[in-house]
């Protein structure tokens, strides 16, 4: 048969050969391990700093969004767990807009609740770690699993 340039173009199809899953490296195990740690750290720094939180606010409130903050944290964790890229961004962001307000609120809790304030400073450190493993040596694993169909 000869050729027609007029024809549509041709594309060959094949199913796509999975190689099985990959292992998870390392630093995102370390990764979802920081941000449980994380979400672990921030319950217990407002069950530690009680009084003052149901001071502040109604403690249905209070009880409200920490369930909700919970059960957003443990998706993002479980997708991240799965390689979702956007799910590591949303983190990511996420973090990145708590950390002033982490910081803000542990330079406040600190005079009255030491003890409170060296639980939300390990919480702070838990963020600061789970950025760094997922922004520079993490990305690579999940750029590679991106690019497969």
């Amino acid at each position: 048969m000869s050729y027609n340039p007029y024809s549509p173009p041709a594309t060959s199809v094949a199913d796509f050969e999975d190689a099985g899953p990959l292992e998870r490296p390392a630093v995102i195990k370390k990764a979802v391990i920081l941000l449980w740690l994380s979400v672990g750290l921030g319950l217990a720094t407002v069950i530690m700093d009680w009084q003052e939180v149901a001071a502040r606010w109604s403690v249905p409130l209070v009880l409200g969004v920490q369930t909700v903050t919970v059960a957003i944290n443990a998706w993002l964790i479980w997708k991240i767990w799965m390689c979702r890229n956007w799910a590591r961004v949303t983190t990511l962001v996420l973090i990145a807009i708590s950390l002033p307000y982490v910081f803000r609120e542990l330079m406040d809790t600190a005079a009255r609740a030491p003890a409170s304030a060296g639980l939300g400073l390990m919480h702070l450190g838990s963020e600061v770690g789970t950025l760094y493993l997922l922004i520079f040596p993490g990305r690579d694993w999940f750029r590679r699993r991106a690019s497969n169909p």
